[in-house]
């Protein structure tokens, strides 16, 4: 992809494909029935994994607004908030660990026809974790025990649950690779594009930035008014004040293009995680 590409593209997906980079196998599990299944990993992603995680969170609002589910909401937001700064480790455990029992729940009813008295080992969890293809694939083959709306909603569980796995680096990656995938189900089915869709790019150009451009953003910068609008932005998640931030920093001697117009791109969405935001209050 190149810069061109980057800066135009509405198709989340080849954008999502380009932040991830070629994957690897991790390990290969047996699954009944199915044989040797391989894990992907994806070691050349060049986004962090706190950036990787906001994408997942944002995209979860995204895609459901209201954030339908206290666990799923518990995920999103409590996720959110400890990423930029505004709640502590202890919180986001214990939102993690009450949406794994959303999706565990989920994963032991949809089995439990098939293989009643089997455990639900690695393996199973491993297939039944790619989002994209049960949430959207196995949906064209539904019976009448599940509905769409079923596997929605434990699609965005899953993601959720995989933003908020904050003890382990390689789970955010996969989970930009299920919304990946989901993207390419959804559009095979026929699916779409739907309205959070389109807002899907916005988000990746807002938390990940111009890969093609670095932008190196001088401590002079950093004022007591620049950071304390920023900080208010995260807090409130109310992003109407960017124009002022973008005044702020100008003030304060900033004359890079990038960052001024970012913020003052009456199109451009905000969301907890957006790069000129982060470079104010000095996140990685």
């Amino acid at each position: 992809m190149t810069e061109a590409e980057w800066l135009a593209c509405e198709d989340l997906v080849p954008m999502l494909r380009f932040v991830l980079g070629e994957p690897v196998v991790g390990e290969t599990v047996n699954l009944p029935g199915r044989g040797a299944v391989e894990v992907h990993h994806f070691p050349r992603c060049w986004v962090r994994d706190r950036g990787r995680r906001l994408f997942l969170c944002a995209y979860c609002r995204a895609v459901d607004p209201a954030l339908t589910g206290d666990a799923f909401r518990a995920a999103v937001e409590t996720t959110e908030r400890y990423l930029v700064g505004l709640a502590p480790p202890e919180e986001v455990v214990t939102a993690s660990k009450l949406i794994a029992v959303e999706v565990d729940a989920f994963l032991d009813e949809y089995l439990r026809p098939s293989a009643p008295s089997a455990p639900l080992d690695r393996g199973w969890r491993a297939i039944l974790s790619r989002v994209g293809r049960w949430a959207a694939g196995l949906v064209a083959n539904d019976t009448d025990n599940w509905s769409p709306e079923r596997f929605r909603r434990f699609a965005l569980d899953r993601i959720a649950r995989t933003a908020s796995h904050v003890d382990y680096d390689h789970s955010a990656a996969s989970g930009i690779d299920w919304v990946t995938e989901e993207a390419v189900w959804l559009s095979l089915a026929g699916s779409g594009p739907h309205e959070w869709q389109l807002r899907i790019p916005a988000i990746c150009r807002d938390i990940f930035g111009n890969p093609f451009r670095p932008v190196a953003f001088s401590p002079d910068w950093r004022t007591s008014t620049t950071v304390t609008l920023a900080a208010q932005m995260y807090e409130s998640r109310d992003f109407s004040a960017m124009p002022i931030l973008a005044d702020a920093i100008q003030d304060a001697g900033c004359d890079n293009d990038d960052i001024l117009n970012h913020c003052r791109d009456a199109n451009q969405v905000h969301v907890r995680g957006c790069w000129v935001v982060d470079l104010v209050l000095g996140k990685e």
